[in-house]
């Protein structure tokens, strides 16, 4: 009974550090995103 409990952690400590990376780029990637959009969005209001 504790080999499937053994292999989810496992699997957990292997994806888990993919799973942070991944998570902050998605992050990264959205918060520049955001801030792109707004450096476009004044310049068109002020042009």
């Amino acid at each position: 009974m504790e080999k499937p409990i053994y292999i989810g952690t496992q699997l957990r400590v292997f994806i888990s550090p993919a799973m942070n990376a991944l998570g902050v780029a998605f992050i990264l990637v959205t918060i520049f995103g955001a801030v792109m959009y707004e450096i476009l969005r004044r310049k068109e209001s002020f042009g």
